[in-house]
């Protein structure tokens, strides 16, 4: 139950903040706090910030039932919804998600936006 409800959340979500990109022609940066059970994306205007970090909030969120999200980079959606990395170069970025410690979901973000993964639950 809520592995299903953690995955369907957390597309939902990376689709919502690539529409942002793509709806206000502006960086965004989607980030995880230390421990993965929390989520927030927002802005990061001109002039970018090094390390990408977002100067207005959009969305914030967080898992329920002990589910924790890892990636393996900092997801960064430029302007025209591609993923890029901190250098505005094309880029994937691994996605985790875990609940009480045991995997449930791998994939990856690609520069395209497409978010592949399986789940097993």
């Amino acid at each position: 139950k809520y592995e299903l409800m953690a995955r369907q959340q957390f597309e939902f979500s990376v689709m919502r903040a690539r529409a942002e990109a793509l709806a206000n022609g502006t960086r965004v940066v989607f980030q995880t706090n230390t421990d993965g059970s929390v989520y927030k994306f927002g802005t990061d205007k001109l002039p970018f910030n090094d390390p990408a970090s977002y100067d207005q909030l959009i969305f914030s969120d967080s898992f329920k039932g002990d589910v924790k999200l890892t990636l393996n980079d900092t997801l960064i959606f430029n302007s025209r919804g591609y993923v890029v990395d901190q250098d505005d170069q094309l880029n994937s970025v691994s996605v985790t998600l875990k609940r009480k410690g045991k995997t449930f979901c791998t994939g990856t973000i690609y520069a395209t936006g497409f978010l592949d993964y399986s789940c097993n639950f």
